[in-house]
C-alpha cells in the first residue's frame, strides 16, 4: 500500500539532508522505513555533531506537519552519531574522539 504523504515527507527530508551535506565523499542513504544514514568519512565527532545540528535545523525549517501524532504536531527528529576510525588514525591525533560510541541528540 502506498502512503503518498509519507513518501513526500521522506523525499523532502532526503532532499534537505542532501542540500546540507556539501562534500562529494559524504553519503546519504535511506535505512529501513523512515530512517536515514549519513556517512561522513574523515570527519571528527565534533564536525559530525556540527553537521547533524545543521541538518536538524534545516529539517525543522521545513515545518512538516504530523497530524496523527499524539506527541507533536510536527515530524519528530532524533539522531545518533556512532563514530569509528582506523586505530592508526586515532593514534596520530590525540584530540580525535574516535570510538566514543553513540552520542544521542534530539532536534
Amino acid at each position: 500500500m502506498k502512503w503518498p504523504c509519507g513518501d513526500d515527507c521522506l523525499k523532502r527530508i532526503a532532499r534537505c539532508i542532501k542540500d546540507t551535506i556539501k562534500r562529494p565523499t559524504d553519503l546519504i542513504a535511506r535505512y529501513g522505513g523512515e530512517e536515514f544514514v549519513v556517512m561522513l568519512p574523515h570527519t571528527t565527532l565534533k564536525g559530525a555533531t556540527r553537521l547533524v545540528k545543521s541538518i536538524l535545523e534545516a529539517i525543522a525549517r521545513l515545518n512538516i506537519p504530523h497530524v496523527q501524532s499524539p506527541i507533536s504536531d510536527r515530524i519528530p527528529l532524533a539522531w545518533a552519531s556512532p563514530v569509528s576510525c582506523p586505530r592508526s588514525t586515532c593514534d596520530r591525533d590525540p584530540n580525535d574522539q574516535c570510538g566514543q560510541g553513540a552520542v544521542p541528540g534530539q532536534g
